[in-house]
């Protein structure tokens, strides 16, 4: 598990693609704009050097985040288990302490855009995101989520998803998506949000915004009796228009008194599946729906060149959001 700066998910020879001089001409070619991601040297491995938050005792914790609690490093749910098919039933209580959670998880999404600005740490904006949710009684999810050592994810430029919080600062050209989950009354509430720094070239606000129309294209997918894949196949569809590919290493998930759990929800095409599974609806279960893209305008040869170096797959050697 690594930081903002180590948490790189983006495979491909580090120093070919930082150091050649061929790269920095390519890059000046296409206008990148922006700091890639790397890992420090030496890299800093684990996360026993990052002091956790605290949480006062009278905050109500998931089962994953109990004081005292060692979680095996076979336990496949990570200390959050599951069972059932994880309905909510409407117009039920539980639905209202998931709809109040949830409106927590968004009131704390909206400090974090008066917040994004070149010069901020993402560990400041951690920082000011745990208190928020703390003065509100609720505990922030992440924390000590499979070991994740702080109150959000921030995961910027090259970095897809869940990255730590760290120290480095918010450069102009940056993107940064805040990704923020909050447990109250029983039940997490999820959210995220890409924010753009300062002056983002073209591509990156093409991109971004490419990725929150996706998003809203699965959103109206969903209905009751739609089977899962119609949502994948909505955004597939949306995202092969505008030259773009998916990060099929992610999915969206069920969520509510369990952090992450069925039914999964993935955001590429898969045209031939059993006919079970492709009936499968759930109209009563909240889901959140990622929409993880990345931008393929990286040349076909180049992006060939870092494969043969790292065995990489084209849908990571490039810029995502």
């Amino acid at each position: 598990m690594l930081s903002d700066s180590d948490n790189i998910r983006l495979h491909i020879n580090r120093k070919y693609f930082a150091v050649s001089p061929l790269s920095i001409l390519l890059c000046v070619y296409i206008g990148l704009c922006y700091e890639i991601i790397l890992p420090p040297d030496p890299p800093a491995w684990g996360v026993s050097h990052i002091a956790l938050r605290d949480v006062p005792e009278q905050i109500q914790r998931p089962p994953y985040a109990m004081p005292g609690l060692v979680i095996s490093d076979t336990d496949r749910h990570f200390g959050d288990p599951y069972e059932g098919d994880g309905r909510i039933k409407l117009g039920s209580d539980s639905e209202r302490r998931l709809r109040r959670v949830s409106a927590l998880a968004k009131r704390a999404l909206k400090k974090v855009e008066d917040m994004v600005k070149v010069g901020v740490t993402t560990n400041e904006i951690d920082a000011v995101l745990h208190d928020f949710i703390i003065e509100n009684n609720a505990y922030p999810s992440p924390l000590r989520y499979a070991g994740f050592p702080r109150s959000c994810c921030t995961s910027v430029n090259n970095v897809v998803v869940h990255g730590i919080p760290d120290d480095r600062e918010l450069a102009d050209g940056d993107i940064v998506n805040v990704d923020i989950t909050v447990f109250s009354e029983g039940f997490h509430g999820d959210t995220s949000k890409t924010f753009l720094v300062g002056n983002v070239d073209h591509l990156g606000r093409e991109l971004v915004q490419s990725a929150s129309e996706a998003l809203e294209i699965g959103i109206r997918a969903c209905g009751p009796g739609v089977p899962f894949k119609a949502i994948g196949a909505a955004i597939y569809s949306y995202t092969k228009s505008r030259n773009l590919s998916i990060s099929e290493q992610f999915a969206g998930h069920g969520i509510g008194a369990v952090f992450h759990r069925p039914p999964w929800i993935l955001h590429h095409q898969l045209p031939l599946l059993p006919t079970k599974i492709a009936a499968l609806s759930l109209p009563a279960c909240i889901s959140a729906i990622l929409s993880l893209i990345v931008d393929m305008y990286l040349p076909y040869w180049y992006l060939q060149a870092m494969m043969n170096q790292e065995q990489c797959s084209p849908d990571t050697a490039s810029r995502s959001r």
